[in-house]
């Protein structure tokens, strides 16, 4: 075997923070000099003897308490190591290291002539790859988790890498890919070190003033810009969905950033049109500086239907050669909230709608509820309004409503009432699904073959349901309709194939602790149903906002969950160990549009869920283990240190377990030195 002199060993420790109990090794030497002894008086008749005796037994005993000390010692030695985690990592002396981040984010799936922007940056950074010598070490970090690549190898190798790299649903902030690179920093095997970001331009500024303060790396930057074609200069982020209200204190506005990277540019206006809603962008001032942007006709791809180009008019202001355009919205979607609460302090979803300025919010009580004013809107929202109130109903489904009319009925009561047959027979409703899971927490698990023959057909609402066609609607808790779909529930199953329609899951525990539905998490879904209702039906939404449940019955109810702002609504609980062959089962099933959330990931998910026909949810298996292997990392699926610590190992044989071992053997040979010497 050819031994490479280029090449030494030196150990590092994944957990250093236990070697601070390194002093607790002289422990037993400050026992055994201050363990004061009994002495026994012998009398013997030749001393001469005596004395020979004393010595040659002074002299065993002697070896043998030092034996014992210094085994003690290296117990407790082996035991620090053993929880410091010592790890050996062979360093290339003549090399260098390239620590690699490839954004391989949902905002990389921009089409251009030559495919998407995940194509080039994949191509450029193989081709980067091909030029650098063999013994380079190449370390590589994307957005989703795997830990073979954060091992240092050879651009061959990381390029075999970069192949089998997928665009994945999650995405980092600017602090979370510090983060990653730092722990990257960590592995590298020289002090010799370049940063490539391949990514589409965001925030790459921050990125970039980080790195090159980090005193371990070369003063040397690369930034490789994917967009390789005429618009090369700006990028558009797929954030531009943003409801900035579940984000930030502004809550006037929809966001758009984009990424330039030329010094010279003209000013231009900036509008967008999204399906005959007309958005007009106004500048944001972050921070005063020359005017700098390129006029870009792009094609925004939202639920994998294009919505026609984008023109960009507008004046932009550079922060930082960062761009950032506020939106607001020239024509606003009329919403009708009919509620009893009049007052905004008191009426969360008067709350939520006025702050939003897609959505033009009228505000009636039932009494002043007129037929004029049903036909106007598109959205209806029926804030605990009881089907008793008949007056009301009948005011508003004897109105020709609009293809897209959207109605809300905020309440899960409204299932339960015994008039509700009679009103949807009454009302001619025969293309309407209307499917609960929120009940089914009512019966055991094992007894939900029968609760469907039970319990839950003999509610007068859903005895109509054989009759009815088309939109199946699901409320209540995600987990429960995979369970139900990984059982193969006939009554759920045959209305999935039979009627179809766009079928939505909510969940009643993400938004509180304490469990509950509230109008923040429902509100992604009236722009699910805004832009998704293309097959001019109107969409009946069911919530269960009245549910309360405590905290103790999530942790059981949700195995894995965590408690998520609503700004990162990515159904954690989907992907939880409990549901993970259940949702393989399920995804079969699913229709695009169960994916509903206004997060960037999120969004970009259900864009790519609706690509393919063959598999109505657009999820892969390598998608699928990611998700599933991410549960349960924090920070909106960031790196933890402790997971962090866990994939860092590179031996095959763990040392810890070694040293452990090796605390085994010193514990068992100082029980028996001390049985001699009691002998």
């Amino acid at each position: 075997m050819h031994f490479n002199k280029a090449l030494f060993l030196y150990m590092v420790f994944l957990n250093p923070w236990a070697l601070w109990a390194i002093p607790l090794v002289f422990l037993p030497l400050l026992i055994h000099l201050f363990n004061i002894r009994k002495v026994k008086t012998l009398y013997f008749s030749d001393n001469r003897f005596l004395q020979k005796v004393l010595i040659q037994h002074k002299q065993k005993q002697t070896l043998r308490y030092r034996f014992i000390l210094f085994t003690r010692m290296f117990l407790l030695l082996c035991i620090v190591l053993a929880f410091a985690k010592p790890d050996f990592k062979t360093v290339h002396k003549t090399s260098k290291t390239v620590i690699i981040y490839l954004d391989n984010s949902l905002s990389t799936s921009r089409l251009f002539n030559q495919g998407s922007v995940f194509f080039n940056l994949q191509n450029q950074l193989h081709h980067a790859l091909l030029k650098r010598s063999a013994d380079t070490r190449c370390i590589l970090f994307t957005n989703d988790i795997n830990s073979k690549w954060l091992q240092p190898v050879s651009p061959l190798q990381c390029s075999n890498y970069i192949r089998d790299v997928k665009q994945s649903v999650a995405a980092l902030s600017v602090d979370q890919v510090f983060k990653r690179l730092q722990f990257a920093l960590q592995q590298a095997q020289t002090e010799d070190v370049e940063f490539w970001y391949f990514t589409d331009g965001q925030g790459m500024q921050k990125i970039a003033a980080k790195s090159l303060a980090e005193p371990k790396s070369q003063n040397y930057f690369k930034i490789l810009n994917a967009d390789d074609t005429r618009n090369a200069n700006v990028s558009l982020d797929s954030c531009w969905m943003f409801s900035k209200h579940l984000h930030t204190q502004q809550t006037d506005t929809l966001y758009v950033a984009l990424t330039s990277w030329c010094k010279d540019a003209t000013p231009v206006k900036l509008k967008v049109n999204i399906d005959g809603h007309n958005i007009a962008l106004k500048t944001s001032i972050v921070k005063p500086a020359q005017k700098i942007c390129i006029p870009i006709p792009l094609t925004m791809t939202f639920k994998g239907q294009q919505f026609g180009e984008i023109t960009l008019e507008g004046d932009a202001f550079n922060a930082d050669n960062t761009l950032f355009f506020c939106l607001s919205v020239e024509q606003q979607i009329p919403v009708l909230l009919i509620s009893e609460d009049t007052q905004q302090k008191q009426n969360t979803w008067l709350q939520i709608l006025n702050a939003d300025s897609l959505f033009k919010v009228t505000h009636l009580k039932p009494s002043q509820c007129k037929p004029e004013s049903v036909i106007q809107n598109q959205i209806i929202i029926l804030n605990r309004i009881w089907p008793h109130n008949q007056n009301l109903y009948n005011t508003i489904f004897s109105q020709d409503l609009s293809a897209k009319t959207t109605i809300v009925f905020p309440h899960q009561q409204w299932l339960k009432d015994s008039q509700s047959n009679t009103y949807l027979s009454q009302w001619g409703l025969p293309k309407i699904w209307l499917y609960d899971t929120a009940l089914c927490r009512i019966a055991p698990p094992e007894k939900n073959t029968d609760f469907f023959n039970t319990v839950f057909l003999k509610w007068p609402t859903l005895q109509a349901m054989p009759q009815m066609q088309g939109h199946a609607v699901c409320t209540g808790n995600l987990n429960t309709a995979i369970l139900k779909f990984s059982q193969g529930d006939p009554f759920l199953i045959q209305s999935q194939n039979q009627h179809g329609g766009i079928f939505f899951c909510t969940s009643d525990y993400l938004d509180t602790p304490t469990g509950g539905m509230s109008p923040s998490l429902s509100l992604p879904l009236l722009y699910e149903m805004v832009f998704s209702n293309r097959e001019r039906k109107p969409l009946f939404y069911f919530t269960s906002q009245s549910v309360r449940m405590k905290t103790e019955y999530n942790a059981r109810a949700v195995p894995g969950y965590t408690h998520m702002q609503t700004a990162n609504l990515i159904y954690p609980q989907m992907y939880s160990n409990a549901a993970q062959k259940q949702f393989y089962f399920a995804k079969e099933h699913m229709l695009p549009g169960i994916y509903t959330s206004l997060s960037p990931t999120a969004m970009g998910f259900a864009v790519n869920a609706s690509r393919s026909e063959s598999n109505p949810a657009g999820l892969r298996s390598e998608d699928l283990e990611t998700w599933m292997s991410m549960h349960h990392f924090k920070h909106s699926f960031g790196w933890d240190e402790k997971s962090l610590n866990v994939m860092s190992s590179s031996t095959n044989i763990p040392i810890w377990k070694f040293l452990v071992l090796l605390a085994l053997v010193c514990l068992v040979t100082e029980s028996i030195l001390l049985r001699q010497l009691v002998k």
